[in-house]
């Protein structure tokens, strides 16, 4: 089966609530339903692209 695309809305959401609201992988995946690696894959991204706040975040998307 092929894989499903993250929808930026998801992204978005996720990123927020990791950096805003502080859960842990585990609860963003149940509140978003993204895989676990598909969180900690984006959020390595992420980081590499030093998406630090939301602010700048909204920028880049």
């Amino acid at each position: 089966m092929a894989n499903q695309r993250i929808t930026i809305r998801k992204i978005r959401e996720m990123l927020r609530l990791c950096f805003a609201v502080k859960l842990t992988v585990r609860k963003i995946s149940a509140s978003t339903k993204i895989s676990v690696g598909g969180i900690q894959k984006l959020l390595t991204k992420a980081s590499s692209a030093k998406v630090w706040n939301l602010t700048h975040l909204r920028r880049l998307l």
